[in-house]
Parts: structure tokens; C-alpha cells; sequence
């Protein structure tokens, strides 16, 4: 943010950044759905940040697959475009993270629950 940036606008930001991480915080996992125990994609891990830039009206969502092979990838990656703009009514942009994804990104009471996953 620029120096120029009002508490409001600042407020505002705020607010799309946050209802952007309760939308994702919907979006269930497919795999983990179908081993019978539905996680959350910001719970999994797989969100790694989500940027808002004003000036370009531009939500970017950074993206980290459970694997290279993950066959729900793109899948998810729509669909993470689409809550994004449906919430907040601005371009979203995916982009995948280059870190590999352990299950060490997940949420604590997640990651005592599903240590099968990401083995």
C-alpha cells in the first residue's frame, strides 16, 4: 500500500482479503472428501496468501497443489477464480506456489486427524 492509501481504503482491502479467506475456507478438498473425512482448502494448507491490489482491482491467490500430479488442480484452481470474483466482484488471479506442499501446512487439529494425508 502507498503512502497515500486512507484508513479507509486500508479498511476495505481488509474486508476483501478477509471474505476472500472465508469463501476459500468453504471450498473443500476433493480428495479429502473422498476419503470420507472433508477438509477445507485453507485448513489443508493449500492457500498461500491472498493478495488485493486496489489500483488493479485485482485479487491474486497463490496456490500450492498437493502434488505436481494432482489431478483436481485446475479443477480447483477455477473454482477458487470463481468464489473470488463472485465475493468480491474483482479479477482473481492463481498462481501455483513453488514450494512442495507437507502435510506440516496444515492446520493443527487438521494435521492430528489426517496424518494419512500427503504421505
Amino acid at each position: 500500500m502507498t503512502s497515500r492509501t486512507t484508513q479507509a481504503q486500508q479498511d476495505e482491502l481488509g474486508s476483501v482479503r478477509e471474505a476472500v479467506w472465508t469463501s476459500l475456507g468453504r471450498l473443500v478438498d476433493p480428495c479429502s472428501e473422498g476419503l470420507g473425512q472433508p477438509i477445507d482448502v485453507v485448513s489443508l494448507g493449500l492457500i498461500e496468501s491472498v493478495d488485493v491490489d486496489a489500483d488493479t482491482g485485482v485479487v491474486q491467490v497463490s496456490f500450492c497443489p498437493t502434488g505436481a500430479s494432482c489431478f483436481f488442480q485446475m479443477p480447483l484452481l477455477e473454482e477458487i477464480e470463481r468464489r473470488v470474483t463472485e465475493v468480491t466482484g474483482w479479477r482473481c488471479e492463481t498462481e501455483i506456489h513453488d514450494q512442495p506442499w507437507t502435510p506440516d501446512r496444515m492446520n493443527p487439529p487438521h494435521a492430528i486427524r489426517r496424518p494419512h494425508l500427503g504421505s
